[in-house]
C-alpha cells in the first residue's frame, strides 16, 4: 500500500486469518507443532511462544490453529512426552531421571507425576513390566 492505514492493514490480516484457518491444515499445524516441541525438549521445556517462533507466527495464531484442529499446545506437548518417555523406557542405559531431563523436565518428581497421570503407574514400573526387562532377568 502506498499509504498505509493501520485499521484496513488489521481488517486484511484478521480476514487472511481466517481465510487460512479453513484450509484443511489442522493435521499439518499438529504435526509441526509435535515436531517442533520434539526439537525444544532439549533446551528445557518448551512453551508456546518458542514454538510460534520456529514456526514463524505469532503464539496468538498458533493456539488459533490448534483449537481449530481440536487440540491445543499443553494436549501436544504432553503427546509428546508421553512418545518419547515410552520409547525412551525402553532404553535399560538410560536412567529415569535422565528421561526426565530428556523430556525438557526440570526435575525427577515432576516427570513421575506426569508419567503416572498419562499412565496410571510409575516409570520405574513401567520398566519393570517391559518385556526386555523379564528377558534380561
Amino acid at each position: 500500500l502506498k499509504s498505509p492505514d493501520p485499521g484496513l492493514i488489521l481488517v486484511l490480516e484478521q480476514h487472511a486469518d481466517r481465510l487460512l484457518s479453513q484450509l484443511p491444515q489442522e493435521a499439518e499445524v499438529i504435526e509441526q507443532v509435535r515436531k517442533a516441541i520434539a526439537h525444544l525438549l532439549l533446551e528445557g521445556e518448551p512453551d508456546i511462544e518458542k514454538v510460534s517462533v520456529k514456526l514463524c507466527c505469532s503464539s496468538r495464531t498458533l493456539q488459533r490453529r490448534l483449537r481449530t484442529a481440536g487440540t491445543g499446545f499443553r494436549d501436544e506437548l504432553n503427546f509428546v512426552r508421553y512418545q518419547l518417555a515410552t520409547s525412551y523406557l525402553r532404553d535399560p542405559r538410560l536412567q529415569i531421571v535422565d528421561v526426565a531431563l530428556l523430556l525438557g523436565y526440570s526435575e525427577h518428581s515432576a516427570f513421575t507425576r506426569a508419567f503416572r497421570e498419562w499412565v496410571g503407574k510409575t516409570p520405574q514400573q513401567v520398566r519393570e513390566e517391559s518385556p526386555q526387562r523379564r528377558s534380561q532377568s
